[in-house]
């Protein structure tokens, strides 16, 4: 009986010794942000009579934002363009310029046939509008085709050209009219992978 007594209680020390173990951890402490948004364009440099290079030498502003509901986080109107004085089977440029001044990656939104991208207004409308073509080009001077889901990285731009033209057998009923060309551009982070 005391070699049994004397068994259980070597085992008891024993076990007890076991159960004392070491133990050591590592700690990792990050930093979790978000990134941000900003569409911008600019209709002109900031000294016209002496250009500097794109993007730096551009008036670059913030125009209208997207309405609350939309679901899009910036857009862009650019103010108005001089496209004045038409008469038939004339054609007038201008170049607008786009870019993302925010870190994350946005997807463009603009369709030329969508009303919500390119539309006319006005009291006295054209029986007949003017046709408008809106191409643009990235900055290394690759055509964009089409703008719509065009991505830009942050810092990226496009220069857009807008085109308006009259055919020359433009109807006489166009003559005294006005009409106010309204181009959205908008964008997204919808379906635009960060990576």
């Amino acid at each position: 009986m005391r070699l049994a007594l004397a068994a259980l209680v070597v085992v008891g020390i024993g076990s007890a010794i076991t159960v004392a173990a070491w133990t050591d951890s590592v700690h990792f402490d990050t930093t979790v942000s978000s990134g941000t948004i900003e569409l911008q364009g600019a209709v002109d440099y900031l000294d016209p009579t002496n250009p500097g290079t794109v993007p730096d030498g551009l008036d670059w502003q913030e125009f209208p934002g997207a309405p609350a509901d939309s679901g899009l986080i910036a857009r862009f109107v650019p103010p108005a363009i001089d496209f004045q004085n038409f008469g038939p089977g004339q054609t007038r440029s201008a170049t607008v310029w786009l870019r993302n001044a925010g870190s994350l990656p946005v997807g463009m939104v603009f369709d030329p046939a969508d009303p919500a991208s390119l539309s006319w207004s006005g009291a006295n409308l054209f029986p007949d509008p003017p046709d408008v073509v809106v191409t643009a080009v990235d900055r290394n001077n690759t055509p964009v085709l089409p703008i719509e889901g065009w991505v830009l990285r942050g810092g990226d731009w496009l220069t857009v050209t807008v085109t308006v033209s009259t055919p020359s057998d433009w109807a006489q009923e166009n003559e005294g009219r006005a009409g106010s060309l309204e181009l959205i551009f908008q964008a997204t982070t919808d379906g635009v992978t960060t990576d």
